[in-house]
């Protein structure tokens, strides 16, 4: 079987979520190169979503401004009303002392005037009170009803912004770049190309230690299995094989375009005693899996 050389911590980096289904791979360090902690890895192109986070920031600076116009109209809409309120209070106190003025010192019509005036300013005071608790009921709403839309374009806003520094992606170790390999074309994966969402672009090679990713045919996988012992042999160095044990096994088979029609299972390899040469992560690797007699039972050249 064919693999590859992996470190055993190594750090992937994957086409985010994004809007679109594709994005373009707008930078990243040359293969080989080493970054260390902290340093700026892999860059997405931004402009869709830059565009979309400065209509939001717009939107935003307009529903303020509309939200702070409304709520002062509503404001001098209840400080109207508590005006009309007390004018009103005022003129009910007028007519109530009008009012209660006897009729033996009033003309009989001035007298069911005054009664008349009192009951519509009766009336007027209860309509007052009803306009101006109604007001505040409006004015209470709108700003429920404003910081409401106003919390739902910030969290929109806040959404877009952590979408755009997921585009912008980070070493978490030290260690060299790899590239990835196009799924479809079986090259690497280079600055300028449309990519997928979880598409892996590029890895950090570990320093802790080496594995060996291999991948198996449909047609081999029911006879692999954990624990099964492998022999090894770089590309590099085709004289030199050294021990390795199975120690992961896929149950989901992957299409490869680039190797033909067939399906293929991932396996993970954990070097039983490392060689007496330098593996670097990528490095194409033979696998040959063994019986328990001591014969192979599968084999395959590397790419």
């Amino acid at each position: 079987m064919t693999g590859q050389i992996i470190a055993s911590e190594s750090q992937h980096f994957v086409t985010p979520w994004t809007s679109n289904w594709n994005i373009q791979l707008k930078w990243m360090p040359d293969e080989g190169e080493i970054v260390k902690k902290g340093d700026l890895v892999v860059v997405f192109d931004t402009a869709n979503i830059e565009s979309e986070i400065e209509q939001q920031e717009s939107a935003l600076r307009l529903a303020t401004e509309q939200a702070r116009e409304k709520i002062l109209k509503l404001e001098q809409e209840v400080i109207d009303s508590n005006h009309g309120l007390t004018e009103s209070e005022l003129r009910n106190k007028l007519a109530q002392l009008e009012a209660g003025i006897p009729v033996d010192f009033q003309t009989r019509y001035e007298f069911e005037s005054a009664q008349f005036e009192l009951t519509k300013a009766y009336k007027t005071l209860e309509l007052a009170k009803i306009k101006l608790t109604s007001k505040q009921q409006e004015l209470t709403a709108e700003i429920k009803k404003q910081q409401l839309e106003i919390s739902r374009i910030e969290a929109v806003l806040k959404k877009k912004n952590l979408d755009l520094s997921k585009l912008h992606l980070y070493a978490d170790q030290d260690g060299p770049v790899l590239h990835a390999m196009h799924p479809w074309h079986g090259t690497k994966i280079a600055v300028g190309q449309n990519v997928q969402t979880r598409w892996r672009v590029a890895s950090i090679a570990g320093t802790s230690g080496s594995k060996v990713q291999a991948w198996v045919n449909e047609v081999d996988w029911p006879m692999i299995h954990q624990q099964q012992a492998v022999m090894l042999a770089a590309d590099a160095y085709p004289a030199i094989s050294f021990p390795g044990t199975i120690t992961k096994v896929s149950q989901q088979a992957e299409e490869k375009q680039e190797w033909g029609n067939a399906s293929y299972y991932e396996l993970e390899i954990d070097i039983d005693e490392l060689p007496k040469v330098r593996l670097i992560p990528g490095m194409s690797i033979q696998v040959r899996v063994i019986k328990q007699q001591g014969s192979i039972i599968a084999s395959g050249d590397s790419e």
